[in-house]
């Protein structure tokens, strides 16, 4: 199935404007900006980075991880509950640090074991790492978790993108232009016409550009563009029924908080669509191979507060998911669905991981099965063609 979940308030009819983000203490921690990921340590203390050379990124973030569980496994044997030394605490925040400066990628987190380690560092009854410490193994897991572990998260756009010589270049005025190629970082953004048919200003994909440079295109929404936070309960302004052609397009609208991550398939069988009924595993569930412990992703802990709090979570359905209702095309809002409970089962690695039931709310209006409608068919079957 193609579904996504988002933290919403319970009461379905509550007005989107009274919610607030996540911020009390009961709700899934809040991910911290990259500068905050950090041990605080001594400028004496030792620091660790990746060989400029002779070395494999996945192959040494290995090493990395092995190095952490180690010294978490001496202290538990050596010295059971007693505090830490300040040697080995000094040893695993360069670790963490390391980890929080080393850019992830779906093959260094399936080289080094990430879900096999951080895991048991996180976990306080296998772990007697002091919490600040697994406190920032968790806020690591959820970020990578958020950016999808790197992964890209939109499809290419095949549009050959032209290029524009020297001279054309300096001619341009300053500032972006239709059709022109700006600088950012080190990928350019690709202006579409303001009346493209499905980029432009009346279009689906609207405010949603092309970034090129190398040799693959993305999509991503302007930087410029006052995207709606996706951390607000309830509705968040949304309707039932809205359509958007892409996973970024919804993110661009708040629906969801990230462009990709969050938003799952079929897991091998492993989340069932009935319409009014989900069964849903969270993210990673499955590739995870520990038979005791599931992977603890976002996804997972927010679900998991949502059983206790009550809040219901929004429901964006794929034309993926399996069931006979869902979009021809695209991805749909299907409403508020409350979180009744999860149980712990075993994936095809027999490892293990959560799956919770969602039920959708009464009050809203019925999900919206003629949608996408003819006109918004057209701009989903379109949107491959860029501009």
């Amino acid at each position: 199935m193609a579904s996504s979940f988002d933290p919403t308030t319970t009461p379905a009819t509550e007005d989107p404007a009274s919610t607030t983000a996540i911020a009390e203490e009961d709700e899934a921690e809040a991910i911290l900006p990259p500068t905050q990921l950090h041990v605080d340590r001594a400028p004496t203390s030792t620091i660790i980075e990746m060989p400029s050379q002779g070395a494999s990124v996945g192959g040494f973030c290995l090493q990395r991880g092995q190095d952490l569980v180690n010294i978490v496994v001496r202290h538990e044997v050596q010295f059971g509950s007693r505090p830490w030394l300040p040697a080995d605490l000094d040893a695993a925040g360069a670790l963490l640090n390391f980890f929080a400066d080393t850019p992830m990628t779906p093959a260094t987190k399936q080289t080094a074991k990430i879900l096999k380690f951080f895991p048991f560092i996180i976990d306080s009854d296998r772990s007697t790492l002091p919490e600040p410490y697994r406190a920032i193994a968790r806020q690591l897991m959820a970020r990578w978790d958020d950016q999808n572990w790197g992964a890209v998260a939109i499809p290419d756009i095949p549009t050959p993108v032209p290029t524009m010589t020297p001279a054309v270049a300096a001619a341009q005025p300053p500032g972006p232009q239709q059709g022109q190629a700006t600088a950012t970082r080190r990928r350019r953004i690709r202006m579409p016409p303001a009346n493209h048919p499905v980029f432009g200003d009346n279009g689906m994909m609207h405010h949603i550009r092309s970034t090129i440079g190398g040799e693959k295109s993305s999509l991503v929404v302007d930087p410029q563009y006052p995207r709606p936070n996706p951390s607000v309960f309830g509705h968040n302004g949304l309707t039932v029924g809205t359509c958007w052609p892409l996973r970024v397009a919804a993110f661009r609208d708040g629906a969801h908080g990230a462009q990709m991550a969050g938003i799952a398939g079929d897991y091998g069988g492993l989340n069932i669509d009935d319409g009014e009924v989900v069964y849903y595993s969270g993210s990673n569930s499955h590739d995870n191979c520990d038979p005791h412990n599931a992977v603890l992703s976002i996804s997972t802990r927010i679900l998991t507060t949502s059983v206790a709090t009550g809040r219901p979570v929004r429901v964006i359905r794929g034309s993926e998911s399996g069931w006979v209702g869902a979009p021809v095309a695209g991805f749909r809002y299907d409403g508020l669905y409350r979180v009744d409970s999860y149980s712990q089962e075993r994936n095809g690695n027999g490892g293990a991981y959560r799956r919770f039931v969602l039920r959708r709310l009464a009050g809203q209006p019925p999900i919206a099965t003629d949608r996408p409608n003819l006109w918004e068919r057209g701009q989903i079957s379109r949107y491959k063609e860029g501009y």
